[in-house]
């Protein structure tokens, strides 16, 4: 009887190894299936906690424009070619999404914004509040000026950027660039 038990369960476990080996060659790509992970991998599980979070908090657009936006990941991620795209531009969605995501935080939860710092570090630095001074004397040609550098060339330097890197660059270098300034962007958002 105890024999009948041991080769029973032998061969319920050989028929859950082979149904396994069938699903993951026939679901899962190569690649993934034969990755050894390292702990530099944590970082997918990161961005995959906080996209969990941010699909949960976000409320405006409906469920299913959540669901596509993530089956288009999916897609991305789980063929190879646009994975070479998708998996460098995580960090650089999530912290898009993320930079979105904060106007559905409650107040309650937000840390204070102490308004009362900057203009006393202007006071202490300057002898004056240079914010006051500069909104009482408005002229065109300098809000132009000042609109160029941030609102033109601050948004389009990564853009810029990236195809320089792509066309001059080793190559790998553009992945590279990709995850560090969706990391740093990330880091930005969340200390603030």
């Amino acid at each position: 009887m105890p024999v009948f038990f041991i080769e029973a369960s032998f061969l319920k476990n050989l028929q859950w190894k082979s149904f396994w080996l069938r699903f993951t060659k026939r679901f899962i790509p190569p690649r993934l299936h034969y990755y050894s992970w390292t702990i530099y991998d944590i970082q997918y599980v990161f961005l995959l906690i906080l996209g969990v979070f941010l699909f949960y908090i976000i409320g405006t657009p409906g469920i299913f424009l959540k669901l596509l936006i993530v089956c288009i990941f999916a897609i991305g991620l789980y063929f190879p070619v646009p994975r070479k795209f998708f998996l460098p531009f995580l960090p650089i969605a999530s912290w898009l999404v993320l930079f979105y995501s904060c106007r559905f935080i409650p107040g309650a939860n937000r840390p204070h914004i102490y308004v009362s710092v900057l203009p006393a570090l202007e006071n202490i630095l300057y002898g004056d509040n240079l914010s006051v001074i500069i909104a009482k004397h408005t002229n065109t040609v300098k809000d132009l000026l000042a609109w160029l550098p941030y609102g033109v060339i601050h948004f389009t330097l990564p853009f810029l950027t990236s195809a320089g890197l792509w066309w001059y660059g080793p190559p790998g270098i553009l992945p590279v660039f990709s995850k560090s300034f969706g990391y740093m962007n990330l880091a930005g958002v969340l200390t603030q």
